[in-house]
Parts: C-alpha cells; sequence; structure tokens
C-alpha cells in the first residue's frame, strides 16, 4: 500500500484452480475515493461489454466471474487505482 495516505482499500481474494493448480490470489485497489473505486471497476467491466467480450453469455451472471481479470486491473490503473497483487 502507498502508506499513510488518507483514502480507501478494496480487497478481493479468491482460492481456486488455475491449470489443475490451486491457487490463491488477493488483490487490493486503492484510491481517495472510494465511489470513483466503485465506478471504475463498473466502468472497465462496461469496456468489455462494448467491446464484445460477453457475446457468447446469455442469462445473468456476476461480473466477477465473465471480465478479464487481466484487462480489469490494466484498465483500473489507467483510471489512477493503485492496484497490488499477491499471489
Amino acid at each position: 500500500m502507498k502508506g499513510n495516505l488518507p483514502g480507501y482499500v478494496n480487497v478481493l481474494e479468491a482460492d481456486g484452480q488455475r491449470g489443475g493448480e490451486e491457487r490463491s490470489v488477493r488483490i487490493f485497489l486503492e484510491n481517495e475515493v472510494n465511489y470513483y473505486s466503485t465506478a471504475a471497476a463498473v466502468f472497465s467491466y462496461i469496456r468489455q461489454y462494448l467491446d464484445g467480450g460477453f457475446v457468447d453469455l446469455s442469462g445473468v451472471h456476476l461480473m466477477g466471474y465473465i471480465v478479464d481479470p487481466q484487462r480489469a486491473v490494466r484498465d483500473l490503473e489507467m483510471f489512477g487505482l493503485h492496484t497490488v497483487i499477491e499471489d
């Protein structure tokens, strides 16, 4: 984290498998304005949607299950969020 700066941190923790191996990941998203952090995450999802990233899906899906996580992190960094990934 950046130190003693005022702001908010959103933490994502995930456990699962990748390539047949167990994996745990923790992602920290930090910004001075929590509402901005939330809006940035939604905007990243919308960008992927508008680029046709979900055309093969039908029905209702949770955003976290269908986004490209690497692209989402790149977007969030581009939008000014400080990110730290621990795996």
